[in-house]
């Protein structure tokens, strides 16, 4: 609407309501079957849902362009008084801006002297030369690039373009280019692609070995310009095109000659953005694998971009590889989880992403570091899996378990702390781990060939069909089927052959565990199961203050109850409810006020009626709760004076009221800044520091102060930070001995930060609590 609004025409996207069920490609014994169904399903369905949505833009004169992949139309040169009209129709969901994406930028080294090694350090590094000594390089494997473009005559990428036969080139369905800039061939006027491209399949045959797979072949989508961006047309269209690459014309999309992985080195600023999960889910459904690499906006917490957040891709993260052992060391400016778009963690793997070196156009290579760089040696991963076991290709989910379970964990190494598990995984700063080639292979050929597994879940006392229930299909010890049982009972899934457990778990059922299934490669096994109804207890109890012991107005969301959260009463802090037994349930309580913090509890699996009460705890840090006042022992809003602050070094720091960046205080009118009116110096290296600060009056009440009080001092700050990604940096340090010393507490983190006022705590414990604090 602003940009309506703001101008006289605007393009956007219509998101209609209605979605295509592609779960029946599921059960589907190929890559090539799921293929051809999901590709026919979408362009049956779109054209049905879209006829009337079009058919109204046709009286309106409207240049538009209808997509399939998802089921989304772009309208070009609309108004206001149009959106206001679409917005009205029941067959359309959403109307969203044509949105404009930039690339992961790379960090390009200084240039190096050569020191061709043959197979790059980076390769040996994750076992790829073991698997090749298997004879496993990714025959018989297609991996596309959604990228900048490519040079498909670069010596080490021309051997291995799905165009080049030795002989002639034919790019019909192996280039596409959405920004129409190379419209007869592939070409790269950035690199990026060519980049990416040579870490997944290149190798020149004369001691350039580059890439992952070179046995495998690649074609590519360009969906971003010269300078790196591209909006959501130029990103939905390669998606589709990735379904089924139509010729260089524009037609006779063929689903037979899509890709087996899709690398993708872009995304959206600072995340949350689901605009390309319709468009993914397809993809996968299809037995598509799409990587995404996570971003280079770390190392603070919920960095990833967007599609890199989302739940259904393989998302990357990066390494450094120096050491030459796996599992390596977190980078630095590797993006971090959580999402907010999935309770999961991420990024899920990670690979070399320092220092890569790789095919540049014009026949040429350089080191490369980011995110970019991590990603496609994942994809080419894929080429090695898939190639290795046939078996395994179009399954999506198995391989990405299998990639996961084979990684090596970046032990004790925390990270920026972003959450979960730091000693095997997963976490949102590593995910699993650093991928192992070898024993990702080994694992992967370890399984034989396909079968059926299928059959019916009823009540064991009615022996009415059970709908919704939760198969889990694990074949020990190494992966994991996840099935559910349709409107009638009914579940089927092609897996692997061998002999597997069932378990099965429904809301108000005893779950079941049926163990020797066997599936044969070839057949379909049948397998019943019939649960036992579970009886009810009620579970009750109160939500209180853990220090004043007041009653709280709650809401309460229990993981594994299917009704959504409860709340307390907001007089008595009270709830009861009745709850199944027979399983575990997770209850998360969240005052309603601000200023205090949730808690989680595993309760169950229930045997009798049971009491469980919650004392919260006061976030004293925001001391937003009610009945609470902030203690400060020192503050300073800097609208007075300076503060008494100073400045050193090559700085361009100055106090008074600011008009660029924010371009006004958080409160009040006057900040310490760089730069009052500008950007900082471009030769800044510079420090401001506090004079002494007297914190010694709280040392008897902290925690090994002899007070028996609060065990920290909290330190918070408001900030508005935006330094250049690639080369600076900003950090804030605390000395408890009058500057002689000093601790970096945050930081040093580079690239945009703060978009606004952002508010910043640290603890720091007792040893602070000095009369020259600084």
């Amino acid at each position: 609407m602003k940009q309506a609004q703001n101008q006289p025409q605007a393009d956007f996207i219509i998101w209609l309501a209605a979605k295509a069920d592609l779960s029946p490609a599921e059960k589907m014994q190929t890559k090539t079957e799921k293929g051809k169904f999901v590709f026919e399903t979408l362009q049956a369905f779109a054209h049905n849902s879209q006829k009337s949505l079009r058919g109204y833009l046709d009286t309106k004169g409207l240049d538009y362009t209808p997509y399939y992949i998802a089921n989304k139309i772009l309208v070009r040169g609309g108004n206001l008084d149009l959106l206001y009209t679409l917005a009205t129709r029941a067959d359309v969901a959403r109307i969203t801006t044509n949105h404009y994406y930039q690339i992961i930028e790379p960090i390009v080294e200084p240039p190096k002297t050569e020191s061709v090694t043959e197979i790059e350090p980076n390769l040996s590094f994750v076992n790829a030369d073991d698997v090749w000594a298997l004879g496993i390089t990714g025959e018989g494997v297609v991996l596309a690039g959604n990228d900048t473009g490519l040079d498909w005559e670069h010596p080490s990428i021309q051997p291995h373009y799905r165009g080049w036969d030795g002989s002639s080139a034919d790019h019909n369905y192996n280039w596409w280019d959405t920004t129409g800039t190379f419209p007869n061939g592939p070409g790269d006027d950035m690199g990026h692609g060519t980049h990416t491209t040579g870490t997944m399949v290149g190798d020149d045959g004369g001691g350039n070995q580059i890439g992952m797979a070179p046995g495998a072949q690649t074609i590519h989508c360009k969906n971003m310009d010269s300078g790196g961006g591209g909006s959501d047309n130029n990103f939905i269209e390669c998606f589709q095109w990735d379904l089924a690459p139509w010729d260089l014309s524009g037609n006779s999309p063929r689903p037979d000659l899509a890709p087996d992985a899709v690398n993708n080195s872009w995304g959206y600023w600072d995340g949350g953005n689901p605009v390309f999960e319709d468009e993914i889910a397809a993809l996968q459904a299809a037995g598509i694998l799409v990587e995404v690499s996570a971003g280079n906006e770390g190392p603070s917490c919920s960095t990833l971009r967007s599609p890199g957040d989302y739940a259904e891709v393989l998302t990357t993260g990066s390494v450094n590889h120096s050491g030459g052992l796996l599992p390596g060391a977190l980078t630095d400016f590797s993006s971090r989880g959580p999402s907010s778009l999935t309770g999961e963690y991420l990024p899920d793997i990670m690979a070399p992403g320092e220092n890569i070196r790789s095919s540049v156009p014009g026949g040429s290579y350089e080191y490369w570091s980011g995110t970019s760089m991590a990603g496609p040696h994942v994809t080419g991963l894929i080429g090695l899996l898939w190639s290795a076991n046939p078996g395994l290709r179009g399954m999506v989910a198995e391989t990405q378990q299998i990639i996961e379970q084979t990684a090596v964990p970046l032990t004790g190494q925390t990270g920026s702390n972003c959450g979960g598990d730091y000693d095997f995984g997963p976490n949102n700063d590593w995910g699993y781990g650093t991928f192992d080639a070898l024993a990702a292979v080994e694992t992967a050929m370890a399984f034989g060939g396909t079968g059926t597994l299928e059959g019916t879940v009823t009540d064991s006392a009615t022996t009415d069909p059970l709908s919704g229930v939760q198969i889990r299909a694990s074949l020990n010890p190494t992966i994991t089927w996840n099935i559910r049982t349709d409107e009638n009972g009914f579940y089927s899934r092609l897996v692997f052959s061998g002999t597997y457990t069932l378990t099965s778990q429904l809301y108000g059922y005893y779950p079941a565990e049926i163990s020797g299934v066997e599936v044969i490669s070839g057949t379909t096994t049948s397998q019943n199961i019939a649960m036992d109804p579970a009886p009810s207890f009620t579970v009750s109890g109160k939500v209180t203050d853990a220090s004043a012991g007041w009653p709280l107005y709650a809401r309460i969301d229990i993981s594994g109850y299917p009704y959504g959260p409860i709340f307390t009463d907001p007089e008595s802090g009270a709830y009861s409810l009745e709850l199944a037994a027979g399983l575990e349930y997770t209850f998360r309580v969240t005052p309603w006020v601000d200023g205090y913090q949730s808690i989680s509890r595993v309760i169950g699996p229930l045997t009798t009626t049971q009491t469980e009460d919650f004392a919260v705890q006061a976030d004293l840090a925001a001391c937003l709760a009610p009945g609470y006042t902030p203690d400060y022992i020192y503050a300073e809003n800097f609208e007075a004076s300076d503060g008494g602050f100073v400045t050193s070094g090559s700085t361009s720091w100055q106090w008074g009221a600011p008009t660029s960046g924010p371009q006004a205080a958080h409160t009040g009118q006057n900040v310490w800044a760089t730069n009052l009116t500008g950007n900082y110096f471009d030769n800044e290296s510079g420090s401001l520091e506090s004079p002494d600060i007297d914190l010694s009056s709280a040392a008897s009440s902290l925690t090994g102060g002899g007070g028996g009080g609060s065990a920290y001092l909290i330190l918070d700050w408001w900030q508005w930070l935006q330094t250049e990604e690639c080369c600076d940096f900003a950090a804030v340090a605390v000395s408890n001995d009058g500057g002689a010393s000093w601790v970096t507490i945050y930081g040093p983190t580079s690239g945009y930060v703060d978009n606004e006022w952002a508010k910043y705590t640290i603890y720091l414990d007792p040893s602070y609590a000095v009369s020259n604090f600084r």
